[in-house]
């Protein structure tokens, strides 16, 4: 059985209809460009080559100079924190370093050092 970890990415609050529903008609050629490097991105990287399933958009916007869209050339802006649902797909079989992060669900660097958010 597949197992899947969460991952929270900070969004321009006016990529969640692309996020959700591929609808690129509300952003100019230079967003829909930069949501597409994204998307392109995010499913070789985070998604392992699959699209990643969407879970929860947390309901509270802010706005946000560094965010996970800031590298594509998106500017300040208005965010929403996403939580994205990924595969998680093994490097190396029986590897004991990932059976004990598996073991412990941890999932992002707060938690592997003991850091508060």
């Amino acid at each position: 059985m597949p197992r899947f970890e969460t991952i929270t990415l900070s969004l321009p609050a006016h990529w969640i209809a692309p996020v959700l529903y591929g609808d690129t008609d509300n952003l100019d050629d230079g967003e829909a460009q930069a949501f597409d490097r994204w998307l392109k991105d995010t499913i070789e990287d985070v998604g392992h080559g699959k699209l990643p399933t969407v879970g929860t958009i947390h309901d509270q916007t802010y706005f946000a100079r560094y965010h996970d869209a800031a590298e594509y050339g998106v500017l300040a802006c208005d965010c929403y924190d996403v939580d994205l649902l990924v595969e998680v797909v093994r490097e190396e079989p029986n590897d004991p370093v990932q059976d004990y992060v598996a073991a412990n669900k941890w999932t992002t660097a707060a938690d592997i050092f003991g850091m508060e958010e």
